[in-house]
């Protein structure tokens, strides 16, 4: 049971950091898709334009 409970230690350990890089990526790749989208508000005639 000890072994059972370090090997989940460790894995909380390895994951929290992830969870904390995967959480602030999500908010910048949502804060720059925010921004670009306000910035370039034409993309998408661009796009149907060269797709058709």
């Amino acid at each position: 049971m000890t072994s059972r409970l370090q090997l989940y230690g460790n894995i909380q350990v390895q994951i929290q950091p992830q969870l904390q890089r995967l959480i602030s990526h999500i908010i910048i790749t949502v804060l720059i898709a925010a921004t670009t989208s306000q910035r370039t508000s034409g993309l998408p005639d661009r796009v149907h334009s060269t797709s058709t």
